[in-house]
Protein backbone atom coordinates (compact mmCIF):
# COMPACT_ATOMS: atom_id res chain seq x y z
CA UNK A 1 0.00 0.00 0.00
CA UNK A 2 1.23 3.38 -0.91
CA UNK A 3 1.36 6.05 1.74
CA UNK A 4 1.42 10.07 0.97
CA UNK A 5 5.43 9.63 1.39
CA UNK A 6 5.66 7.19 -0.95
CA UNK A 7 5.83 9.83 -4.03
CA UNK A 8 7.75 10.26 -6.91
CA UNK A 9 8.69 13.26 -9.09
CA UNK A 10 6.65 11.87 -12.26
CA UNK A 11 3.68 10.93 -10.15
CA UNK A 12 3.23 13.92 -8.67
CA UNK A 13 3.70 15.93 -11.95
CA UNK A 14 1.15 13.75 -13.09
CA UNK A 15 -1.21 14.16 -10.43
CA UNK A 16 -0.83 18.22 -10.01
CA UNK A 17 -1.90 18.08 -13.78
CA UNK A 18 -5.51 16.23 -12.88
CA UNK A 19 -6.42 18.78 -10.71
CA UNK A 20 -4.36 22.12 -12.74
CA UNK A 21 -3.10 24.03 -15.45
CA UNK A 22 0.17 24.11 -16.21
CA UNK A 23 0.23 27.75 -15.98
CA UNK A 24 -1.21 27.50 -12.22
CA UNK A 25 1.24 26.10 -10.68
CA UNK A 26 4.63 27.02 -12.90
CA UNK A 27 5.50 29.65 -10.29
CA UNK A 28 5.95 27.04 -7.94
CA UNK A 29 7.69 24.37 -9.63
CA UNK A 30 10.14 27.25 -10.62
CA UNK A 31 11.22 26.90 -6.67
CA UNK A 32 10.24 23.50 -5.83
CA UNK A 33 10.41 20.13 -7.27
CA UNK A 34 7.04 18.94 -8.26
CA UNK A 35 6.56 16.13 -5.04
CA UNK A 36 6.81 19.22 -2.26
CA UNK A 37 4.23 21.41 -4.72
CA UNK A 38 1.88 18.36 -4.76
CA UNK A 39 2.55 18.29 -0.72
CA UNK A 40 2.04 21.88 0.16
CA UNK A 41 -1.48 21.77 -2.02
CA UNK A 42 -2.71 18.86 -0.58
CA UNK A 43 -1.94 20.62 2.65
CA UNK A 44 -3.94 23.54 1.45
CA UNK A 45 -6.98 21.21 0.35
CA UNK A 46 -9.74 21.96 2.44
CA UNK A 47 -12.02 19.34 0.28
CA UNK A 48 -10.52 16.74 0.81
CA UNK A 49 -10.61 15.57 -2.92
CA UNK A 50 -6.05 15.69 -3.61
CA UNK A 51 -5.55 13.79 0.17
CA UNK A 52 -7.69 11.13 -1.07
CA UNK A 53 -5.77 10.69 -4.77
CA UNK A 54 -3.78 8.56 -4.53
CA UNK A 55 -0.82 9.54 -7.39
CA UNK A 56 1.92 6.61 -7.16
CA UNK A 57 -1.52 3.92 -7.34
CA UNK A 58 -2.78 5.78 -10.56
CA UNK A 59 0.54 5.89 -12.21
CA UNK A 60 1.20 1.77 -11.02
CA UNK A 61 -2.54 1.31 -12.46
CA UNK A 62 -1.50 3.44 -15.89
CA UNK A 63 1.39 1.43 -16.99
CA UNK A 64 -0.04 -1.15 -19.21
CA UNK A 65 -1.29 2.40 -21.12
CA UNK A 66 1.91 3.94 -21.37
CA UNK A 67 4.52 5.82 -19.63
CA UNK A 68 4.55 9.15 -18.40
CA UNK A 69 6.91 11.38 -19.76
CA UNK A 70 8.15 14.89 -18.04
CA UNK A 71 10.47 17.45 -18.85
CA UNK A 72 14.11 16.06 -18.73
CA UNK A 73 13.41 12.86 -20.05
CA UNK A 74 15.16 11.71 -23.26
CA UNK A 75 11.80 11.41 -24.93
CA UNK A 76 10.66 14.79 -23.82
CA UNK A 77 9.85 16.72 -26.90
CA UNK A 78 11.72 20.12 -26.46
CA UNK A 79 9.37 21.70 -29.01
CA UNK A 80 6.71 22.07 -25.79
CA UNK A 81 9.16 24.38 -23.85
CA UNK A 82 8.16 26.90 -26.35
CA UNK A 83 4.90 27.38 -23.72
CA UNK A 84 6.49 28.56 -21.04
CA UNK A 85 4.46 28.89 -18.32
CA UNK A 86 1.67 27.18 -20.07
CA UNK A 87 4.42 23.82 -21.04
CA UNK A 88 2.54 20.43 -20.55
CA UNK A 89 3.66 18.91 -16.76
CA UNK A 90 3.83 15.68 -19.05
CA UNK A 91 2.30 13.82 -21.42
CA UNK A 92 1.02 9.86 -21.71
CA UNK A 93 3.04 8.82 -24.50
CA UNK A 94 3.31 4.81 -26.09
CA UNK A 95 5.04 3.43 -29.07
CA UNK A 96 7.71 2.14 -31.00
CA UNK A 97 9.07 5.43 -31.94
CA UNK A 98 10.78 8.07 -29.73
CA UNK A 99 8.57 10.97 -29.48
CA UNK A 100 11.48 13.36 -29.66
CA UNK A 101 12.78 12.39 -32.79
CA UNK A 102 9.38 12.19 -34.22
CA UNK A 103 8.77 15.64 -32.42
CA UNK A 104 11.82 17.21 -33.95
CA UNK A 105 10.26 16.23 -37.85
CA UNK A 106 6.86 16.03 -37.10
CA UNK A 107 4.67 18.48 -39.32
CA UNK A 108 0.99 18.45 -38.37
CA UNK A 109 -1.57 18.07 -41.03
CA UNK A 110 -5.47 19.00 -39.84
CA UNK A 111 -8.87 19.81 -41.02
CA UNK A 112 -12.36 19.44 -41.12
CA UNK A 113 -14.10 15.99 -40.09
CA UNK A 114 -16.75 16.43 -42.31
CA UNK A 115 -14.07 17.36 -45.31
CA UNK A 116 -15.26 16.79 -48.38
CA UNK A 117 -13.81 14.69 -51.58
CA UNK A 118 -11.37 16.52 -52.43
CA UNK A 119 -10.28 17.76 -48.95
CA UNK A 120 -9.56 13.87 -48.42
CA UNK A 121 -8.08 13.08 -51.22
CA UNK A 122 -5.35 16.05 -50.65
CA UNK A 123 -5.10 15.37 -47.48
CA UNK A 124 -3.83 12.05 -48.32
CA UNK A 125 -1.78 13.19 -50.99
CA UNK A 126 -0.04 16.31 -49.17
CA UNK A 127 0.62 13.34 -45.88
CA UNK A 128 2.53 11.46 -48.15
CA UNK A 129 4.52 13.89 -49.95
CA UNK A 130 5.86 14.61 -46.15
CA UNK A 131 6.18 11.30 -45.07
CA UNK A 132 8.16 10.47 -48.67
CA UNK A 133 10.38 13.09 -47.65
CA UNK A 134 11.20 12.21 -44.22
CA UNK A 135 8.98 13.67 -41.97
CA UNK A 136 6.90 12.80 -39.51
CA UNK A 137 3.00 13.72 -39.74
CA UNK A 138 0.99 14.71 -36.67
CA UNK A 139 -2.45 14.75 -36.71
CA UNK A 140 -5.78 13.15 -34.48
CA UNK A 141 -7.27 10.15 -35.39
CA UNK A 142 -10.62 12.15 -36.28
CA UNK A 143 -13.06 11.41 -39.63
CA UNK A 144 -12.13 13.36 -42.19
CA UNK A 145 -8.88 15.23 -42.75
CA UNK A 146 -6.98 13.52 -40.05
CA UNK A 147 -7.41 10.22 -40.78
CA UNK A 148 -6.88 10.54 -44.22
CA UNK A 149 -3.44 12.24 -43.47
CA UNK A 150 -2.58 9.12 -40.95
CA UNK A 151 -3.21 6.43 -43.94
CA UNK A 152 -1.62 8.64 -46.44
CA UNK A 153 1.72 8.98 -44.60
CA UNK A 154 1.28 5.44 -43.87
CA UNK A 155 0.63 4.40 -47.25
CA UNK A 156 4.60 5.77 -47.88
CA UNK A 157 6.16 3.83 -45.30
CA UNK A 158 6.08 7.12 -42.75
CA UNK A 159 6.26 7.01 -38.79
CA UNK A 160 3.23 9.17 -37.73
CA UNK A 161 2.30 11.03 -34.13
CA UNK A 162 -1.54 10.35 -33.22
CA UNK A 163 -3.00 12.90 -30.89
CA UNK A 164 -5.59 11.30 -28.84
CA UNK A 165 -8.41 13.81 -27.32
CA UNK A 166 -9.11 10.62 -24.17
CA UNK A 167 -6.33 8.35 -22.37
CA UNK A 168 -4.10 6.10 -24.41
CA UNK A 169 -6.23 3.14 -23.33
CA UNK A 170 -9.50 4.53 -25.02
CA UNK A 171 -10.07 5.84 -28.98
CA UNK A 172 -11.83 8.64 -30.18
CA UNK A 173 -13.48 7.95 -32.77
CA UNK A 174 -13.59 4.17 -30.84
CA UNK A 175 -14.10 2.74 -34.19
CA UNK A 176 -10.54 4.15 -34.88
CA UNK A 177 -8.49 1.69 -32.88
CA UNK A 178 -7.31 -0.34 -35.78
CA UNK A 179 -5.57 2.93 -36.99
CA UNK A 180 -4.52 3.69 -33.39
CA UNK A 181 -2.41 0.61 -33.13
CA UNK A 182 -1.15 0.76 -36.94
CA UNK A 183 0.24 4.28 -35.30
CA UNK A 184 1.79 2.87 -32.61
CA UNK A 185 3.41 0.10 -34.61
CA UNK A 186 6.34 2.59 -35.93
CA UNK A 187 4.88 5.95 -34.49
CA UNK A 188 3.85 6.59 -31.37
CA UNK A 189 0.66 8.16 -29.50
CA UNK A 190 0.47 11.20 -27.21
CA UNK A 191 -2.23 12.28 -25.23
CA UNK A 192 -2.41 14.98 -21.96
CA UNK A 193 -4.77 13.03 -20.32
CA UNK A 194 -4.55 10.43 -17.99
CA UNK A 195 -5.71 6.40 -18.93
CA UNK A 196 -9.38 6.15 -18.47
CA UNK A 197 -10.28 10.00 -19.28
CA UNK A 198 -13.09 9.84 -21.73
CA UNK A 199 -13.16 12.61 -24.89
CA UNK A 200 -14.85 16.40 -23.87
CA UNK A 201 -14.54 19.42 -25.39
CA UNK A 202 -11.95 20.67 -23.66
CA UNK A 203 -9.95 17.69 -24.33
CA UNK A 204 -10.54 18.01 -28.02
CA UNK A 205 -9.21 21.74 -27.55
CA UNK A 206 -6.12 20.32 -25.81
CA UNK A 207 -5.29 17.94 -28.25
CA UNK A 208 -5.80 20.45 -31.02
CA UNK A 209 -2.96 22.37 -28.99
CA UNK A 210 -1.02 19.70 -28.65
CA UNK A 211 -0.89 18.77 -32.03
CA UNK A 212 0.19 22.24 -32.85
CA UNK A 213 3.46 22.38 -29.87
CA UNK A 214 4.65 19.03 -31.20
CA UNK A 215 5.18 20.03 -34.72
CA UNK A 216 7.19 22.75 -36.42
CA UNK A 217 4.88 23.52 -39.35
CA UNK A 218 1.41 22.98 -39.23
CA UNK A 219 -0.89 22.47 -42.67
CA UNK A 220 -4.76 23.48 -42.93
CA UNK A 221 -6.11 21.11 -45.43
CA UNK A 222 -9.43 22.41 -45.53
CA UNK A 223 -10.43 23.97 -42.19
CA UNK A 224 -13.54 25.98 -41.63
CA UNK A 225 -13.88 28.91 -39.08
CA UNK A 226 -14.30 27.75 -35.78
CA UNK A 227 -12.75 24.26 -35.51
CA UNK A 228 -10.30 22.81 -33.71
CA UNK A 229 -8.43 22.64 -36.82
CA UNK A 230 -8.15 26.92 -37.04
CA UNK A 231 -7.55 26.15 -33.16
CA UNK A 232 -4.43 24.53 -34.08
CA UNK A 233 -3.38 26.55 -36.90
CA UNK A 234 -3.79 29.54 -34.70
CA UNK A 235 -1.26 28.58 -31.57
CA UNK A 236 1.27 27.58 -34.82
CA UNK A 237 0.93 31.18 -35.60
CA UNK A 238 1.37 32.57 -31.88
CA UNK A 239 4.42 30.27 -31.65
CA UNK A 240 5.94 31.71 -35.17
CA UNK A 241 5.99 28.44 -36.66
CA UNK A 242 5.20 28.22 -40.55
CA UNK A 243 1.29 27.27 -41.23
CA UNK A 244 0.36 26.52 -44.52
CA UNK A 245 -3.01 25.83 -46.44
CA UNK A 246 -4.27 25.02 -50.13
CA UNK A 247 -6.36 27.26 -52.03
CA UNK A 248 -9.62 26.93 -51.58
CA UNK A 249 -10.28 25.77 -55.48
CA UNK A 250 -8.03 22.65 -54.35
CA UNK A 251 -10.68 21.22 -51.39
CA UNK A 252 -14.36 22.01 -51.26
CA UNK A 253 -14.76 25.58 -51.79
CA UNK A 254 -17.95 25.60 -49.56
CA UNK A 255 -16.01 24.14 -46.45
CA UNK A 256 -13.10 25.92 -46.80
CA UNK A 257 -13.49 29.00 -45.28
CA UNK A 258 -10.61 28.65 -42.89
CA UNK A 259 -8.22 28.45 -45.58
CA UNK A 260 -9.20 31.73 -47.32
CA UNK A 261 -8.58 33.68 -43.88
CA UNK A 262 -4.98 32.33 -43.42
CA UNK A 263 -4.29 33.27 -47.02
CA UNK A 264 -5.85 36.40 -46.58
CA UNK A 265 -3.29 36.68 -43.12
CA UNK A 266 0.09 35.50 -44.55
CA UNK A 267 -0.16 31.90 -44.29
CA UNK A 268 1.97 29.90 -47.16
CA UNK A 269 0.01 28.46 -50.47
CA UNK A 270 0.97 24.66 -50.77
CA UNK A 271 1.19 22.54 -53.44
CA UNK A 272 3.38 19.38 -52.13
CA UNK A 273 3.71 18.93 -48.15
CA UNK A 274 6.99 20.40 -48.01
CA UNK A 275 5.97 24.06 -49.29
CA UNK A 276 5.06 25.05 -45.76
CA UNK A 277 9.14 24.52 -44.75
Amino acid sequence: MFTTDDISERAARAALAVFYRPDQVAAALDEHDAVSVWRQRVERDSSGRLAAYRPMLRMEQAQPSGEYVIPGDASWPVALDAMGAERPLGIWTTGTARLSDLSQRAVAVTGNRAASKAGRTQAATIAGDLAEAGYAVCSTLAYGVDTKAQHGAHAQGGATIAVLPCGLDLCHPYNHTPLKNRTAQDGALVSLCPPGTKTSRNTLHAAADLTALLSRAVVIIEGTQGTTAMRCAALAQRLSRPVGTLSPDLVGYECSSGNRALLAAGARELVRGTDVL
